[in-house]
């Protein structure tokens, strides 16, 4: 029996979950060789999975169902390497078979074996990362007025405590261990924010690789520094994920190297979705995942291990709203490009998501949502002061989605993907201070007052007896939105929540006191 049937003892596995195949991700590229299988046995070997047929109230491994028929691809021009799906498969008979060679049958990119398979190399090399409550932060959304978390569970799936401090180690370990001696000898390349750039030269070392890691300019010093530091060349180009990986193909034509992809590719879709089997095993009880999405990999992979085995479960993305190319492809219903704007989540900041990728989100995601930077910064700060834990802004994206609403929840268990960690400390500070300002904890307050002495000292005398801590103070006289005779205080004030603000506010206008604030 394989060896997620051997440990998943909660399903009551009466099958071998190896023969579980999904059913309805398929790729146009019929001559790829990730899969020995013919598409026959890939579809004999399809079962299902009944979460309501246990006596346990877990889900539990059934007979094979019903095989829908096989879905037609139409290739106009073959030489073009492009194929055509028919809106309605049904459409396509036998008639048109004959009638036309150029037609295909789709097959499997990635299955729940493919990601066995993986994990077969990937377990000998790293160790699984923590899946564990938080208690806290659950108390602590049940009684937040914006977070909508009511008699629900918080879990937190740590991939920022991998010795690179993501989750990219997954996908490159598989994808590095299936080279072959001739593509080992030649080396590899690769583009990356850096999560999946210091995993490819951690790597890449290790097993005796000559690696070449292509980086946007604007790429935090942490992540380059630590690059370079395990072993592989870097290079700096273009603003974007999308200018390095145009830089990185061309190294790959001229040196002869193996490009490995962050994320549109089988080998790192596998790899990713070791996570899943992880979490599956950790906790099976589980009814929601909530896990960020940049170029597509990690959310792929989870999802089609995770679905394979319990239909049933949730699985949620999550995009910053300055680069949500998987929100804008699935809106629009094929990959799109979109502008590339700076955020602190850089991490997920991809203009142009994975042709696979997206095939997979569409299929096996449920929802994704959008969160902002002053969320994400809000999450960072919370998580590091509730939770001990550092997280970058892209690794925190996913409990931003919780924190401010984005995704509700009612009666669940629910884990949150902290995918990465690796913050660079001297962006650190600006990111705690907007996660302050973003929860209530600091403000700006601009008071207008007479220019006569004692103004200042009654005002902050009053702010000191509302329990507020001044931070910062500055007088402004000569602009012109000031009138002659007074003076403008500008006030960075500590508050202990929005609530402390609201209570602040309605004091100074019992006062009389002309002033705003700025949250």
């Amino acid at each position: 029996m394989n060896f997620l049937a051997k440990r998943l003892s909660p399903f009551h596995c009466t099958k071998s979950l190896r023969f579980l195949q999904p059913r309805r991700f398929y790729s146009d590229d019929s001559s790829s060789t990730h899969s020995s299988e013919s598409h026959t046995s890939s579809f004999i070997n399809t079962f299902g999975v009944d979460s309501d047929n246990s006596s346990s109230g877990h889900p539990q491994i059934v007979a094979p169902r019903k095989l829908e028929p096989p879905i037609l691809v139409l290739d106009p021009n073959p030489s073009s390497g492009n194929a055509m799906m028919k809106n309605n498969p049904n459409e396509t008979t036998a008639s048109d078979i004959l009638a036309n060679p150029n037609i295909k049958i789709r097959k499997p990119v990635v299955t729940l074996e493919d990601i066995q398979d993986a994990y077969t190399r990937v377990q000998p090399l790293l160790k699984p990362s923590p899946l564990l409550p938080s208690p806290r932060l659950t108390a602590d959304l049940a009684k937040s007025s914006v977070a909508k978390f009511q008699d629900s569970q918080l879990f937190f799936k740590f991939e920022n405590k991998h010795l690179t401090g993501s989750f990219k180690e997954r996908g490159a370990i598989n994808k590095l261990a299936k080279l072959t001696p001739e593509e080992r000898k030649n080396g590899v390349v690769a583009a990356s924010a850096g999560n999946h750039a210091q995993a490819v030269s951690f790597y890449s070392k290790r097993l005796g690789i000559d690696a070449k890691i292509v980086m946007p300019e604007l790429t935090p010093l942490a992540k380059v520094s630590g690059t370079a530091d395990y072993g592989a060349k870097v290079v700096l180009f273009g603003e974007s994920l999308d200018d390095s990986y145009q830089e990185a193909l061309r190294i790959q034509k001229e040196e002869g190297r193996t490009l490995v992809h962050p994320f549109n590719d089988y080998d790192i879709i596998a790899g990713q979705g070791t996570m899943g089997l992880e979490i599956i095993e950790q906790n099976p009880y589980l009814d929601a995942v909530v896990i960020p999405i940049g170029g597509g990999g990690l959310i792929s992979g989870t999802s089609v291990a995770m679905k394979t085995v319990n239909p049933k479960i949730k699985i949620y993305g999550v995009q910053t709203t300055a680069v949500p190319g998987m929100k804008k492809s699935l809106e629009m219903r094929r990959v799109q490009k979109v502008p590339y704007n700076n955020t602190i989540a850089d991490g997920i900041a991809v203009k142009t998501v994975g042709e696979l990728t997206y095939e997979v989100v569409k299929d096996y995601v449920d929802e994704v949502v959008m969160v902002t930077d002053d969320e994400i910064a809000g999450a960072v700060m919370m998580l590091l002061e509730k939770e001990k834990t550092m997280v970058e802004g892209a690794g925190a994206a996913a409990f931003a989605a919780l924190m401010y609403g984005k995704l509700e929840f009612k009666n669940k268990k629910v884990c949150v993907c902290l995918s990465g960690g690796n913050i660079d400390v001297s962006v650190l500070r600006g990111i705690i201070d907007r996660g302050l300002v973003q929860t209530g904890r600091m403000a700006r307050m601009r008071i207008l007052v007479p220019d006569v002495p004692g103004q200042l000292a009654a005002a902050l005398t009053l702010l000191a007896q509302l329990k507020c801590n001044v931070k910062e103070v500055q007088h402004e006289r000569a602009f012109r939105s000031v009138p002659p005779n007074f003076t403008l205080i500008s006030l960075t004030i500590q508050t202990k929540g929005l609530d402390h603000i609201e209570q602040v506010k309605q004091t100074m206008q019992e006062k009389n006191y002309v002033f705003s604030v700025e949250e």
